[in-house]
């Protein structure tokens, strides 16, 4: 039966309702979040290197000086994102976090950690030359850098954009002569 409404036409199916351009599905919504998440952890986890290489060196644009270990600083690109799938990061709500989201965040990056480590070590022992001279300290600062990054990045409410400031909070007014 087909049904007419002010707003849509109404199929029995409620293929209408999305091919008329209304609100997407939860389904839809989920997934939409989920990538919205991940590339918010690839750009967290990218700011976390960067950070780590620029406090490390002490200088504006380290990736100058970490060329030749740039197959290195890619293993956290390539695990982090895996890991956070697997341990259901992108599955779980964070519109409530609490601790135990908190905890289970830092238990995955020390997950990632770990085996980025195993990783790196693996590599240093067969030889791989841009394992070669790799700053150690560089695995707990990123740890640290990008647990805070990829908190903040799930604790950034999606559905709210932030206020817009009106025009006479910018504009002062001129004083008249």
């Amino acid at each position: 039966m087909i049904t007419l409404s002010r707003q849509r036409l109404l199929l029995p199916d409620r293929t209408a309702a999305t091919l008329a351009g209304s609100r997407p599905t939860r389904v839809t919504r989920r997934l939409i979040r989920r990538l919205m998440l991940a590339g918010g952890d690839l750009i967290a986890v990218t700011g976390a290197i960067y950070l780590t290489f620029a406090l490390r060196f002490e200088d504006a644009t380290p990736f100058a000086q970490a060329a030749p270990w740039l197959p290195i600083l890619l293993l956290p690109l390539v695990v982090r994102p895996l890991l956070n799938a697997r341990y259901g990061m992108y599955g779980h709500s964070w519109k409530y976090a609490s601790s135990p989201e908190l905890l289970r965040l830092i238990a995955t990056v020390g997950i990632g950690t770990a085996v980025v480590l195993g990783a790196y070590s693996v590599l240093a022992l067969v030889g791989f030359p841009a394992a070669a001279g790799f700053p150690r300290s560089f695995w707990i600062l990123e740890a640290v850098l990008s647990a805070a990054a990829l908190a903040g990045v799930r604790l950034v409410p999606a559905d709210r954009a932030p206020a817009a400031m009106p025009i006479s909070a910018v504009v002062a007014p001129t004083a008249a002569a």
